[in-house]
């Protein structure tokens, strides 16, 4: 009877790397790739081969799913063109993150739209395009001058004393 128990305690699933799915330091290597706009290999649950992705952004789903949109490079199939396409992996179905000395630059002229309204609700990271730094910089502007435009009428319409 302790022997059974013995071997309950130490008994590890078969597929115990799939259990490891899910892991915080994944997100986190994953989200620091995005922010250097570097190149990583991943491993998915059931796959043996490593993946190479290009991340553009890590967002949660309608089901509350953490989601990572990338661009995959290798392991593409034939029909899908040399260059890859885009995917969205599911981030707990990510057995494994390495780092890769490839650098990449966002692919907006081959469809990624960081104005998507399924980013919106959940971002977690997104790749800095430099279009939101000067789509901020117009949004201030024209709040810059249409507060000077609100100052320099109510100066001339101020009540004197």
């Amino acid at each position: 009877m302790k022997v059974n128990r013995f071997l309950y305690l130490f008994y590890l699933p078969v597929n115990w790397q799939a259990n490891m799915a899910g892991n915080p330091n994944t997100l986190r290597i994953l989200t620091q790739a995005i922010q250097e706009k570097r190149c990583v290999a991943i491993r998915c649950d059931g796959k043996n081969r490593l993946v190479t992705i290009e991340p553009h952004v890590i967002y949660t789903d309608e089901h509350s799913n953490i989601v990572v949109g990338c661009f995959q490079k290798s392991s593409a199939d034939k029909d899908d063109g040399a260059e890859g396409f885009w995917n969205a992996i599911n981030w707990r179905k990510i057995n494994a993150v390495f780092w890769l000395n490839t650098f990449f630059t966002p692919r907006i002229d081959q469809g990624f739209v960081e104005a998507d309204v399924k980013y919106q609700a959940g971002l977690v990271a997104m790749v800095n395009t430099g279009n939101r730094l000067k789509s901020d910089r117009l949004t201030f502007q024209s709040i810059e001058s249409s507060l000077e435009q609100l100052l320099a009428s109510s100066q001339g319409t101020a009540i004197k004393h």
